[in-house]
Order: structure tokens, then sequence, then C-alpha cells
């Protein structure tokens, strides 16, 4: 479901921007999509570097697509990653 949520707010953001972080998480960390819920800290390095000052939108953004799931403690620990 976190995978699902993180690659709806990328794609929001434009099919080109998915494409850039989905490259980048490949090229520097040798990992997909679906491995930034187990190493959140790299999507973390990959959205800041990519959106700067956006970055917060988008957190703004995942969270509202994660609504659902906040519940679980894994989802917060997830998104707390990706807040600092």
């Amino acid at each position: 479901m976190v995978t699902l949520a993180l690659k709806n707010t990328l794609l929001e953001l434009g099919i080109q921007e998915y494409d850039k972080v989905v490259s980048l998480l490949q090229k520097d960390y040798s990992c997909t999509l679906e491995d930034c819920y187990e190493n959140p800290e790299y999507l973390r390095n990959i959205l800041k570097d990519l959106f700067g000052d956006s970055y917060p939108d988008i957190l703004s953004s995942l969270s509202e697509n994660m609504k659902n799931i906040l519940s679980q403690p894994s989802v917060k620990d997830f998104l707390q990653v990706l807040s600092t």
C-alpha cells in the first residue's frame, strides 16, 4: 500500500518526475521504489535534491495519499524518516 501511495504521489507530479526519481534510485542506491519502504532515507535524499523547497508539499501529498493506512506504526515510521 505504501508503494502504491508513493507511486501515485510521484505520478501526480508528472510522468517525467516519476521516471527521474525511479532512475535516480536505481543509479544512486541500486534500489527500486518498493525498496524505499525499507530505506526511506534513499527516497528522502532523492526527493530533497530534485524538488528542494517543494519537498514539504510532496510529503503533504504523500501523507494525504496514505491517510487510510497512517494508523499503522510502520507507515508512521516511514513518514517520520521522510520528515527529517
